[in-house]
């Protein structure tokens, strides 16, 4: 098996994981949020699948520290929409998707911060 795959089989079994326990005992998803709790583990399986921690400086160890750092924080956007899956039951509508509003745009924030570090890193000259 290689790491994509590993990775996808792992992100589908966590984001999979609240429906089938929420299923087995009976809890719902209110009506309002069934589609967007779907798209909340579609989204978690396809960036965890995408996501990885680089363990090895490569070519140009300058830049390994950014790379870790922003595979670390790619990581936190699929499990918390894993946390989110587990709690939108318990949740009123609103609050989960104020929730995923916030955890989006921090997302889309670390994933701008962490682009423009590592592309100024790599334009700079070395000394």
């Amino acid at each position: 098996m290689n790491f994509p795959l590993i990775r996808f089989a792992l992100w589908t079994i966590l984001a999979g994981l609240p429906f089938a326990w929420y299923a087995i005992a009976g809890v719902s998803y209110p009506e309002s949020i069934v589609g967007l709790a779907s798209l909340v583990a579609l989204g978690a399986v396809i960036i965890g699948t995408m996501v990885k921690v680089p363990l090895r400086a490569g070519n140009d160890p300058t830049l390994f520290p950014v790379r870790a750092s922003a595979g670390c924080a790619s990581m936190a956007a699929p499990g918390f929409a894993v946390l989110l899956l587990w709690a939108m039951p318990h949740l009123e509508p609103r609050t989960s998707k104020l929730l995923l509003l916030v955890a989006g745009a921090l997302f889309l924030l670390s994933l701008l911060a962490f682009t423009t570090i590592s592309r100024v890193l790599r334009d700079t000259p070395r000394p």
